[in-house]
């Protein structure tokens, strides 16, 4: 994958983005840090002003924003309650300096937020009617995502706004977490191949209290109103492992598109031990994707029913054709294996002909980062007979269900009764 040459973070308010900015100027020389206007909306033409190789900032999407090819995109997410106690102390605490400053014309101050964080306590706040206050502490950061890949006003309920918040992240190159802010930007400077700076604590706030009761009514509402937030969270977190990210940015970038995934069937994985002859390679798989209720998705929950679907040509007759895939988990052990054979399922193709191929599966899986391994050959021995094999040809997720909660990797769906 051709390396970006150019770096964008989209700081979402009250991630550590202040410190992680200095930490950027460290490794680039240089930040075009935006201003935090709320009409600063993303287009290719904002960043064609600008001549530095990193930009900066509190940026907004509109429906179908496409990402600029040459930047490699990152962001960071918190914890939506720690992030949004954090954004309700900061701004009253800026709203508290310049007021009793006397600065009534700074234009902080016709943020209605900020305003209504000066005048109210943090319980008045947050159970307010009257004010239009809950967007900025109901899913901040899964409606930033879900807003450039649809109308979120539109959207009905959380888990549809989590998945289109998925949708939206999926094509960022990078996306870390507040608690692992140092990985972030070690991920960023190994990128780069520079060494990593120091992260400096900055924008500190000594009015927020540092812990809240996680059985007071507000940690019960502020939990309730995040869902999709949480759900994101989750899903960032398996997803980009920062340890290996270039690794699964690579497949993010290569095997989470809506096309059909074009295969290199002459280059075959150097983790495999299959050896292809160029004789053999009569069968090439053209496309394989997870789909979820019709639709492609590359995060499912515990309990869900799904299908691998895998699609593929020939250029010779093949008889007797047997495809198979194995499900590994992240640390490539497998999880499951099956193949048309083992399901009596017989495929005989013509020469230029198309197939396809679904397996339905119920996702009994723990929650995890999994790859899927797709094979095919010839009558029963695959060593001899291998026409295509490729390791890792598609990465999926999988998050928690709360109707399907259990502890492992996988749910053997116990049950429990009185003797």
């Amino acid at each position: 994958m051709k390396k970006k040459s150019k770096i964008f973070f989209d700081h979402l308010p009250k991630t550590g983005g202040t410190s992680i900015v200095s930490a950027l100027r460290g490794m680039t020389g240089s930040v075009r840090q935006l201003d935090s206007s709320s009409n600063n909306y993303y287009s290719p033409e904002v960043f064609k002003r600008y001549s530095e190789n990193c930009i900066a900032g509190h940026m907004w999407f509109s429906k179908g924003s496409p990402l600029m090819e040459d930047y490699f995109f990152c962001s960071i997410l918190r914890d939506p309650i720690d992030r949004f106690l954090s954004q309700f102390y900061f701004n009253k605490n800026v709203s508290n300096t310049l007021i009793n400053s006397k600065v009534l014309n700074h234009p902080h101050l016709q943020d209605h937020h900020l305003l209504a964080s000066y005048e109210l306590s943090l319980e008045e706040y947050l159970f307010n009617d009257s004010l239009d206050l809950e967007s900025s502490y109901a899913n901040v950061q899964a409606r930033h995502f879900a807003s450039r890949v649809c109308d979120i006003n539109l959207i009905r309920g959380d888990d549809e706004l989590a998945q289109a918040a998925i949708e939206g992240a999926q094509e960022y190159d990078l996306i870390g977490s507040f608690e692992r802010v140092e990985e972030f930007i070690d991920s960023i400077a190994n990128y780069l191949g520079c060494i990593t700076p120091k992260l400096p604590s900055l924008n500190k706030n000594n009015l927020r209290p540092r812990n809240i009761d996680k059985s007071s009514e507000i940690y019960f509402y502020l939990n309730k109103k995040n869902k999709a937030d949480f759900k994101l969270i989750e899903w960032a977190n398996n997803y980009f492992n920062i340890s290996s990210f270039q690794h699964h940015q690579r497949q993010s970038n290569d095997f989470f598109s809506e096309k059909l995934l074009n295969i290199d069937i002459d280059s075959p994985s150097k983790s495999s031990n299959i050896l292809i002859s160029k004789e053999k390679r009569s069968v090439n798989i053209d496309g394989i994707k997870v789909i979820k209720s019709d639709v492609i998705s590359p995060c499912l929950s515990t309990g869900d029913d799904f299908a691998i679907v895998i699609e593929g040509s020939s250029n010779t007759m093949v008889p007797d054709l047997i495809i198979g895939i194995a499900i590994n988990n992240r640390f490539g052990e497998l999880m499951y294996g099956i193949n048309t054979q083992i399901l009596k399922m017989a495929i005989t193709l013509d020469a230029d002909n198309k197939f396809s191929v679904q397996f339905h599966l119920k996702c009994n899986l723990g929650v995890g980062l999994y790859s899927v391994t797709v094979g095919a050959h010839i009558e029963n021995t695959l060593s001899q007979n291998c026409c295509f094999w490729k390791d890792e040809a598609l990465v999926f997720s999988v998050l928690s269900s709360g109707e399907s909660s259990f502890h492992g990797p996988v749910n053997l769906e116990g049950a429990s009764s009185n003797l």
